[in-house]
């Protein structure tokens, strides 16, 4: 009876600050539409920022099964169908003030399908380390492209050998589902920057006309969201990730169309995020469904 009790909490608990989540999220894409002009895209540009949209569902996709692994590397494998319900459930509530609103919310949802709360807190610790130490390995190229201490092709070098010594310490001396879990974050990571790059290709595509121009949007990118993640009372790293490639890319093609391109991408990783969520949504009802 306490049991059932408590699981109604837990449920009421989700469904309030999902509620919360959803509500901020509608606010935000409606902020970042005035915040456009539309005028400057064509039919191609539309079609080109929904794919954008999709593919950062796709990388979300990636997070839920890399927290899936986490989960397995703790000692509590869940079916995929649940890590992805759990995830994209949980996670549309990282733009609530404080930055760890989604936290609370999986380890409710978490709960509630029968995983301790002890591995639920030891996942949250293992995300965030995975997801720092991949973008930390990005920021190598930060050294090659801004402060000029070493050349790409050095930076290619130095990334590939962290990845591998990464990857083989954590499997070796933690746990092979870690390893797993830390690929998909750099495979993560680099889609959300390609994405980034490629809608600065939609608006100016005169600027991206070289390898190097990607490489810099693509890794300043990662950098910034890592930023983000990182620094508490951020929602969504919402603010803290605009400014750093403000800033930085600021130095390498004019502001306008940098804030625009900017403002854009933090539409495109809120749509998807929100769609991530209808989805999840959806697929938790129809799981429920078939449970009765």
């Amino acid at each position: 009876m306490i049991k059932s009790e408590r699981k109604k909490i837990f449920n009421l608990i989700g469904q309030l600050v999902t509620l919360l989540a959803i509500f901020f999220v509608i606010y935000k894409i409606v902020n970042y539409s005035q915040s456009i002009d539309f005028s400057h895209l064509t039919m191609m540009s539309y079609a080109w920022i929904s794919i954008f949209v999709f593919i950062y569902v796709i990388g979300n996709c990636i997070l839920s099964m890399a927290w899936g692994d986490i989960l397995a590397g703790l000692g509590c494998e869940i079916k995929a169908i649940d890590s992805f319900n759990i995830y994209g459930l949980s996670q549309i509530a990282k733009y609530l003030p404080g930055n760890i609103a989604h936290f609370g919310s999986r380890q409710l949802l978490g709960l509630n399908k029968g995983v301790s709360g002890k591995v639920l807190l030891k996942s949250t610790f293992w995300e965030l380390s995975l997801l720092v130490l991949a973008g930390a390995i990005f920021s190598v190229f930060i050294l090659a492209t801004y402060a000029n201490y070493i050349k790409v092709i050095e930076a290619g070098f130095l990334f590939f050998f962290l990845c591998l010594a990464s990857f083989f310490t954590l499997k070796f001396r933690f746990n092979a589902r870690y390893s797993r879990a830390f690929l998909m974050y750099l495979v993560f990571l680099t889609l959300s920057g390609i994405v980034f790059s490629s809608i600065f290709y939609v608006i100016d595509e005169s600027i991206m006309q070289s390898f190097n121009m990607w490489l810099i949007f693509t890794t300043t990118f990662i950098t910034a969201w890592l930023i983000g993640i990182v620094t508490p009372g951020a929602p969504g790293g919402i603010g803290i990730r605009e400014a750093f490639l403000i800033t930085l890319l600021g130095l390498l093609t004019p502001e306008s169309e940098l804030v625009f391109a900017v403002i854009l991408s933090r539409g495109v990783t809120v749509c998807g995020d929100f769609l991530f969520f209808i989805i999840a949504w959806l697929s938790n009802n129809k799981r429920k469904q078939e449970n009765c």
